[in-house]
């Protein structure tokens, strides 16, 4: 007997299984490939070789089921004959598999003909890990120390990442098996657990991936899951493990100003986010900022400082909460707001800060920093009848005597005007009182200001004239140059309405003493003469002509005020002399008769 594999003879117990002579299968994967080796029997020049075993291949050995025979060879082979047999390998697992083969025969001194055959199983081995511990598989027990516990997270604005490594130990490729992201996550709270990074596939030996999942808790309290993945492993398939991770509602503080937010610890001030107050009058200015306490958790906010707004630092005191927030507790997703004036009492930069005691777990109390700087300069303020009136100011009014009275065509009303300096600088008046506009030619300036007015409250008074130069509204625009920073030129509208002259209207009354008289009797005639118009009466004259049938008694005619003249024919003209006959008399008033005012004038007369 004698055997052969890939034509390379076996010797009779040859324990050094080979390749060429196909006593080595070599390496396949485990449980799923396998290779199926030919060997062959000779039996030499000599009487026909029996092989009588049963059954006529054995296989033994640690490894035997790893190996089976597939095709067993004849019972006998002729002289110069042979027989074949075919053995299949199909590792069960990985690693070296070994087996023997023992064939009994009718050989007289190589009965049985025994030698070994191997072969190699090559298979994944799967292994986990997090924070550099191993999660055996089927853990079901989380822990911070293999990152399956997550720890607490605020199920608003909490989340948690934690990174996991697929390691293959073995001699073949791990396949992770799922479609992407190959790691599934299931269980009662899986939906707070992501996949937020894939690992690859296939890993090769002696590799590894990472994946990570992301904890972002739905819910307050435990929240758990299991984590699978589906490969290739012979005995880990799929590989699983829990996961938990602790969802909390917890506050989350905020300060927000202008619109935008304020970090907790900024020492930066800047007029965005309403920290730089900007620059202000030491006397005079102010300037008041909002700010915004916002609850972006989901807990309830809780502010526990007294005052609840605490201002510090070494100008403190040129800052001052007026409105503190209104309550000391604020709902998720809910603010409260709060003023701070700048006032300040010195020139130069002044520093304060803020700080809010309050229960956010990381940022109490909530801490930034604010500034303004204090400015000495001049701020101008006009005040007609003591109240202040608005530079551009456009709509007169009476209150402030930018409403001039109403004043006759030609005649003349004053108004006068303070020019006050609050600031803590001298004011100067660059450009003196300026009138424009259409009707400026109505408006005068009588008296002009001081230069320069004081600090603190000093003044100076400007005066115009008011004289209309026809009727209806007559306006005109005041502008004032001064060296103020943020009113210069100072402007405001005037106006007044101009009234047509006032006309006066005589009204002249006659008496006689005498109802009834005869001839030879004496009558005395009175005629009061009054002004009952409205305006002025010049040059009055009282024409009385002498009654019919009557003679005028001379020197009766008189009149207090008047002159008084005699007309003696008619069509004749007017003299003083009284001797007869006198048909008329005029009495001419030296002086103006106001309205209201009245006069009278008396003569004698003779019935004939």
């Amino acid at each position: 007997i004698s055997i052969k594999g890939n034509n390379v003879d076996i010797v009779d117990g040859d324990t050094s299984p080979s390749m060429t002579d196909f006593t080595d299968f070599g390496s396949i994967d485990a449980q799923i490939d396998s290779v199926i080796h030919t060997f062959k029997i000779y039996n030499g020049n000599g009487a026909t070789l029996t092989l009588n075993g049963t059954p006529r291949i054995l296989i033994s050995g640690t490894n035997a089921a790893d190996f089976f025979v597939k095709v067993q060879p004849s019972a006998t082979v002729a002289s110069n004959d042979s027989t074949s047999f075919d053995i299949r390998f199909i590792p069960s697992t990985e690693g070296l598999r070994t087996a023997s083969i023992s064939i009994s025969n009718t050989d007289s001194d190589e009965n049985p003909y025994n030698f070994s055959i191997r072969g190699f199983g090559l298979a994944s081995e799967i292994r986990v890990e997090g924070n550099g511990n191993v999660i055996v598989d089927g853990d079901n027990t989380p822990a911070a120390t293999d990152f399956t516990d997550f720890g607490s997270e605020d199920i608003l604005t909490g989340s948690q990442a934690q990174i996991f490594t697929i390691f293959n130990s073995g001699n073949a490729d791990l396949i992770l098996s799922n479609p992407s992201p190959f790691v599934d996550i299931t269980g009662d709270h899986a939906a707070d657990f992501t996949v937020t990074s894939v690992p690859s596939t296939p890993i090769a030996t002696n590799n590894s991936s990472t994946f990570t999942v992301t904890f972002d808790p739905g819910a307050e309290g435990l929240r758990q899951a299991i984590v699978s993945i589906a490969n290739n492993d012979l005995d880990e398939d799929p590989y699983t493990f829990a996961i938990q991770g602790i969802g909390l509602a917890t506050p989350e503080i905020s300060v927000v100003a202008n619109g935008e937010s304020i970090a907790d610890g900024d020492s930066s001030p800047i007029s965005t986010d309403n920290t730089d107050f900007g620059s202000k009058d030491i006397l005079t200015a102010t300037k008041t900022n909002t700010f915004y306490i916002k609850n972006i958790g989901s807990g309830v906010l809780t502010l526990s400082g007294v005052p609840l707004v605490l201002l510090n630092g070494v100008h403190a005191g040129d800052f001052l909460v007026n409105t503190q927030p209104a309550a000391s507790s604020i709902a998720p997703g809910d603010s409260l707001s709060f003023t701070i004036t700048f006032n300040p009492t010195a020139v130069g930069l002044r520093t304060a800060s803020i700080s809010i005691a309050n229960d956010d777990d990381d940022e109490n109390p909530f801490n930034f920093s604010i500034q303004g700087t204090g400015v000495a300069s001049p701020e101008i303020n006009v005040l007609g009848n003591g109240i202040s009136i608005i530079s551009g100011d456009l709509t007169p009014s009476s209150t402030d005597n930018t409403l001039l009275v109403d004043t006759i065509i030609d005649s003349t009303s004053w108004v006068s005007y303070t020019i006050e300096n609050l600031g803590s600088a001298i004011l100067n008046l660059t450009g003196g009182v300026v009138i424009s506009g259409d009707h400026a030619s109505d408006f005068t300036l009588s008296q002009a200001p001081q230069s320069t007015v004081a600090a603190g409250g000093g003044t100076t008074l400007f005066t115009l004239r008011f004289i209309p130069g026809a009727e209806g509204l007559r306006s005109a625009l005041i502008t004032i140059g001064s060296d103020d920073s943020d009113e210069n030129p100072y402007t405001f509208a005037i106006s007044g309405t101009g009234l047509p002259m006032p006309q006066p209207e005589l009204s002249l009354v006659e008496t006689v003493d005498l109802t009834v008289a005869a001839p030879g009797d004496t009558l005395t005639y009175t005629v009061i003469y009054s002004n009952v118009g409205v305006g002025v009466a010049k040059n009055v004259v009282v024409d009385q002509a002498i009654p019919n049938q009557t003679t005028y008694v001379e020197n009766s005619a008189a009149g207090v005020g008047m002159t008084i003249t005699f007309q003696h024919e008619v069509d004749g003209g007017y003299d003083p002399l009284q001797t007869a006959p006198v048909i008329d008399i005029k009495y001419e008033l030296a002086t103006e008769l106001a309205p209201g005012e009245n006069g009278t004038v008396t003569y004698r007369v003779v019935v004939d």
